[in-house]
């Protein structure tokens, strides 16, 4: 949790944001090793990062929602 700390302190929403969805996306590729699947290399974790990233903000149509909704809530409940 230190690392975490760090970032939600270091980091701008945006970066918090992707920098969130970048680990919970290598979090998986992890589970998936661990399970015998086949795990993608780190460019295409990379891009689907950044894609999983860029279609949720997309689709955060309210302007009454923060524009980076996860960030919002990870700092209210951390």
């Amino acid at each position: 949790m230190d690392l975490f700390y760090h970032v939600r302190t270091t980091f701008q929403d945006e970066d918090l944001c992707l920098f969130t969805v970048i680990a919970w996306i290598i979090w998986a590729e992890r589970n998936k090793s661990l399970r015998g699947g086949v795990i993608r290399d780190l460019l295409a974790v990379d891009d689907t990062s950044l894609a999983f990233y860029k279609d949720f903000v997309d689709l955060c149509p309210s302007p009454r929602l923060p524009r980076h909704v996860a960030s919002y809530f990870l700092l209210e409940t951390y």
